[in-house]
């Protein structure tokens, strides 16, 4: 670990797409305080905590600032997702820590601002990101549906943030540094899941060596019809989107050249273009698609080496999804149907412009979010299932060979 920065947070895989971290809200007055687990949401931007999971606040009369809970005069705000859930809410501030509250490695923010929100429409407590205690966006801040004016989001703060000796951290970068963790051994590279509020120099050199992979960036996009590698953020949009115009299928290369993607680790699946999902899965046999709610199916008992590699870029290299993350194997446990919906479909059945790269995508990298000026998105390729690293793919050491001004590179 780089001296000066806190330990990794753990991240807990509940199911694809619902990742967790622990935290405390309200200060160590015994009365006051919460541990919670908050799902991570990299696309969608506030901060809210559900108010039955907070049961003191219903008795509290007195907002007292002794005890670093305090009701603002602030507007509330609605906040929604999809068609079917919002979230509304009166806002409070409150000391925040992030981390194994029990072992003191944490990241303090003393007084951040947090939506208690109740959330309505469809089965709340059945549904992943909605299930849980709250919810921490960390997209970009323009996201957000609380203006900033009414206070900085936690990622903002964390970039002020303390150790728990009230150390300023140093040698940091304006970034966070995300690794979901598959459903495979917790003791294994792609079993781990962590996250850094704020990444350092060291702590990804270190990364680097551990997944035996380079680091490479690429600038955000903007939009269809303004894309280009070279032009940073729209900072009206906020996602983390990217430029993604190579597909690797096997054999094959399919190219979109004003393709994006956007990385959201709260959406369960990868929505990508029709004409790539289609060509995934005629690669596989055997497999189906199903008219009525166009997606594509695989053999319960499918051999996984029947499932062709397959890459997704991000800017000019891959990283390639493990056919264990393609075919769902915690479905197939836990269902007796003869076919199991890929984690793969078509971003048409969400009338979606870009690809939404969800858990089937981060699994697979370790994903840094800089949001510096300006922002980009940085991956490492995690080793699969079969032990392949990046160096292990003919089209990646091309990369490297040609590309070394925009990565930064790990010895061989």
């Amino acid at each position: 670990m780089a001296a000066g920065l806190p330990a990794p947070i753990k991240v807990t895989r509940v199911t694809d797409g619902e990742y967790t971290i622990d935290a405390r809200i309200g200060s160590s007055h015994v009365c006051y305080k919460q541990d919670v687990q908050l799902v991570i949401d990299t696309g969608s931007g506030d901060f809210w905590v559900r108010p039955n999971k907070l049961p003191w606040l219903g008795d509290r009369k007195d907002w007292s600032k002794e005890h670093r809970i305090d009701k603002v005069d602030r507007p509330t705000f609605i906040v929604t997702y999809g068609d079917k859930f919002f979230a509304s809410s009166f806002v409070v501030e409150a000391e925040v820590r992030i981390g194994d509250i029990a072992g003191r490695q944490t990241l303090q923010v003393p007084r951040q601002v947090i939506g208690i929100a109740e959330v309505h429409g469809g089965n709340v407590e059945t549904t992943p990101k909605f299930r849980q205690c709250g919810l921490l966006g960390l997209s970009l801040e323009t996201l957000r549906v609380l203006p900033y004016d009414a206070g900085p989001s936690l990622i903002q703060n964390s970039f002020l943030a303390t150790d728990e000796e009230g150390k300023e951290l140093a040698n940091v970068l304006r970034a966070f540094t995300i690794k979901v963790p598959s459903d495979t051994d917790p003791n294994s590279l792609r079993g781990q899941g962590f996250m850094w509020l704020r990444s350092g120099p060291t702590q990804l050199a270190t990364l680097r060596e551990k997944y035996k992979s380079p680091l490479w960036y690429n600038g955000l996009m903007a939009r269809p019809g303004l894309i280009r590698p070279e032009i940073p953020t729209d900072r009206q949009n906020g996602f983390w989107a990217f430029w993604s115009p190579t597909f690797y299928v096997g054999d094959e290369v399919i190219q979109h050249d004003d393709n994006v993607g956007i990385a959201d680790t709260g959406a369960s699946q990868a929505l990508i273009l029709p004409d790539v999902c289609k060509r995934l899965y005629e690669k596989i046999d055997p497999q189906y698609r199903k008219e009525e709610n166009g997606k594509w199916y695989l053999k319960r008992d499918i051999p996984l080496d029947k499932i062709p590699e397959f890459g997704i870029s991000v800017g000019k290299c891959p990283i390639w999804i493990a056919p264990d993350d393609i075919y769902d194997l915690a479905a197939a446990e836990s269902s007796s149907d003869d076919w199991i919906e890929g984690t793969i479909q078509s971003r048409d059945s969400m009338g979606l412009e870009e690809d939404l790269l969800g858990a089937p995508f981060l699994k697979n990298c370790v994903a840094v979010h800089d949001m510096g000026s300006p922002p980009r998105f940085g991956v490492m390729q995690v080793p699969l299932p079969n032990g392949k690293t990046f160096w292990d793919f003919e089209v990646n050491r091309k990369f490297v060979d040609t590309n070394s001004n925009i990565i930064t590179q790990l010895v061989r």
